[in-house]
């Protein structure tokens, strides 16, 4: 059996971890601490964005004599308490990341979180960080999805060309960067829906990972 593909390429947040609606919610519980109005659907601008780009965005809606400094603060420590108890893993992956280690493929995780972020994201689950040979955090890339760059460096570090990699993603911004580095993208739509004509360009779209064993059996 020969696979199309010689390496799986992993986002994050939405992807691996159903945690983009304790992001919406870590958003609107501190806005209300700072007495400011911000909804869930104020949110949907901030999906598959890095940390930092969503805080200067905030400020465009807060105003700049908000005290974002003290904001991020807070909204840091409401998203790592969470964290510390486990973010849910969104349906199916733990079954078909066992398989993934079974086919003996190299891994990698690509995400607009930055390194500590990830760490803790993991913190709960410690046996899967490991797995991923290659790391491409938010922290270490210039441009940020839906720049391709991440993606481009992921493959760069294991040695495949991007149109040999599989990737998985779940939003707008991650996968229009797994796209325009010319891997093939498996959408796995998470918190918005995604815009038909991207999803016509993707290599798969599924509802959750418990349809994709077929992957590894082609």
């Amino acid at each position: 059996m020969t696979l199309p593909f010689k390496a799986i390429l992993f986002d994050k947040d939405g992807t691996i971890f159903d945690s983009e609606a304790m992001f919406c919610q870590s958003w609107v519980e501190s806005a209300k601490e700072f007495n400011v109005h911000f909804t869930a659907e104020m949110y949907d601008q901030f999906v598959g964005v890095r940390a930092d780009e969503c805080y200067r965005r905030a400020v465009d809606i807060f105003g700049k004599d908000f005290p974002m400094d003290e904001f991020k603060v807070y909204n840091r420590k409401w998203i790592n308490d969470q964290k510390a108890i486990g973010v849910p893993f969104k349906l199916g992956f733990q079954a078909f990341f066992e398989k993934v280690l079974a086919s003996k493929l190299p891994l990698g995780l690509v995400t607009s979180s930055t390194a500590e972020a990830t760490r803790l994201s993991f913190g709960p689950y410690p046996e899967y960080l490991p797995h991923f040979q290659v790391q491409i955090t938010g922290d270490k890339v210039a441009k940020p999805k839906p720049d391709p760059m991440g993606y481009l460096m992921a493959c760069q570090a294991l040695n495949v060309e991007p149109s040999q990699a599989l990737v998985f993603e779940d939003s707008t911004a991650g996968i229009t960067a797994g796209l325009e580095a010319g891997c093939q993208v498996v959408a796995i739509p998470d918190y918005l829906p995604i815009a038909q004509p991207l999803l016509d360009r993707c290599a798969y779209v599924l509802e959750s990972f418990e349809q994709a064993d077929f992957l590894l059996n082609t």
